[in-house]
């Protein structure tokens, strides 16, 4: 039964209520507490009418953002119901603005097993063979997403949703990558597109990137554990982190990054052997109009990552989310808290932060304010970033 069914068998349960009432008081008879079954019938009610609430505001931003890509498709000269992987890959690969020009790799060679990424996609190391360049540079990171052809078209592994995400996270990745100043070179590049072969078929377009042997910081973070004398690459890996969120949401078309934890931050060495931090993973990305943010209908986000006020369908992704989220990042790196185990379910996050061997003051009270009940009431990134320094 949907929402609005539901609803409204409720609504006639509470006249018929009414009615039952009516009558028992007419033949003065105290069989049951009608008052009290009425009160009960009038919250179930109340609380179906905010469902109702709740499903036309999804249903209207699902309109308001099919209508943004069927936009962004009619501007690349394709319909929607024309979205098959060949037309993916055009929309990829040709230079024909506002398409995307992405470099197509035609002979990629997997290295190892794939690494899971999440429910829809998982990653392999891969090499271009047809590159000269010396071994260590040939390799890259081909992000495969899954897909189903025999479910419905609002499985999130349905074949039409499945191409939409496709060119959903390379717009947007790529989006993030057109702008300038610091903070840009936190943003895994974006290296281009891999027709992953399909029996029969044209092929599955795949995002090209380059491969991390430190892997991700959740793995790094780990597996360097006790090696350092103090935190202090920790801490520089953590503000590398702020500085890309602050180039995202000081974008002209701001970017939210809707889905930031450890696991999709790389981290790569530079031609000294110093480590960076880089943000991928933009399949959750949103633009936002000004601070205001731009309301999802799924919130995709990893749970436990999730702002309170994003935690319901129909509710709004902002730059402050983002922030609320690094509060987390932060305790990882930093203090290799284990978000899973500490904050084992979505209300014990929203208490007071748990003890942590330690933790400082500074970073008490810079997590504290991340994690403020109220959105704007957070710092942004530039204001985490300075007091991450101090």
């Amino acid at each position: 039964m949907s929402s609005q069914e539901a609803y409204r068998a409720l609504t006639a349960c509470e006249a018929a209520f009414k009615e039952t009432q009516k009558f028992i008081i007419r033949q003065n008879r105290d069989v049951i507490d009608i008052g009290r079954m009425m009160r009960l019938v009038s919250f179930v009610t109340e609380e179906l009418r905010k469902v109702e609430a709740e499903q036309l505001a999804e249903d209207e931003e699902r309109q308001r953002r099919d209508s943004l890509e069927r936009t962004f498709l009619d501007k690349c000269g394709v319909q929607v119901d024309e979205l098959d992987y060949q037309k993916v890959f055009e929309v990829l690969t040709s230079e024909d603005s506002p398409k995307l020009g992405l470099k197509h790799y035609k002979n990629l060679k997997q290295c190892n097993a794939p690494n899971g990424v999440g429910g829809n996609a998982f990653v392999c190391k891969m090499m271009d063979c047809d590159s000269t360049s010396a071994p260590s540079s040939k390799l890259l990171s081909a992000k495969i997403f899954t897909v189903n052809e025999h479910v419905a078209p609002d499985h999130p592994k349905s074949p039409v949703r499945h191409r939409k995400r496709i060119l959903r996270e390379a717009k947007y990745w790529h989006m993030a990558l057109q702008g300038n100043g610091r903070g840009k070179d936190r943003i895994a590049p974006l290296e281009g597109v891999y027709l992953c072969p399909v029996s029969n078929k044209f092929g599955v377009p795949s995002l090209v990137s380059l491969w991390r042997d430190d892997g991700n910081l959740y793995q790094y973070v780990r597996a360097t554990w006790g090696k350092q004398s103090d935190d202090s690459e920790r801490r520089r890996l953590a503000a590398e982190v702020l500085e890309g969120l602050a180039y995202l949401h000081e974008l002209e078309v701001q970017i939210v990054h809707g889905d930031l934890k450890s696991e999709n931050v790389l981290v790569y060495r530079d031609q000294n052997n110093v480590t960076h931090a880089q943000l991928i993973d933009f399949g959750s990305a949103r633009r936002t109009e000004g601070h205001t943010g731009l309301t999802s209908t799924t919130n995709p986000t990893t749970e436990l990552f999730q702002a309170p006020e994003i935690v319901y369908p129909g509710s709004t992704l902002t730059v402050w989310s983002d922030m609320f989220a690094y509060g987390y990042v932060l305790l990882e790196i930093i203090y290799k808290v284990n978000v899973q185990t500490t904050f084992h379910d979505v209300d014990s996050k929203f208490k007071n932060l748990p003890k942590i061997p330690g933790i400082s003051k500074d970073d008490v009270a810079l997590v504290t304010r991340l994690w403020c009940d109220i959105p704007q009431g957070r710092p942004n990134a530039l204001t985490a970033l300075s007091l991450l320094q101090c």
